[in-house]
């Protein structure tokens, strides 16, 4: 949990990571996204071997569990 909120964390097996100026561009442009049917990015860890980002947790899962899942009703007439 982070500031009362669940979070997920996905690891990245990255031998080496270095904070270039286009992936700080890349995490900002991430950062700012703000849309209720996206998974809302938190932070990062960049200190090999622990590369990992956060997010928020989605209890649905990822789009593709969500496509997948048959309890979970989708209305394709409006795409």
């Amino acid at each position: 949990m982070r500031d009362g909120r669940t979070v997920a964390i996905k690891k990245i097996p990255k031998k080496t990571f270095t904070l270039s100026k286009r992936i700080r561009g890349e995490v900002k442009q991430i950062r700012d996204l703000d849309h209720p049917n996206l998974c809302k990015f938190i932070g990062g860890c960049i200190e090999v071997p622990n590369v990992a980002i956060i997010t928020e947790y989605c209890p649905k899962g990822s789009l593709s569990d969500v496509l997948l899942s048959e309890d979970i009703p989708l209305n394709w007439g409006f795409r």
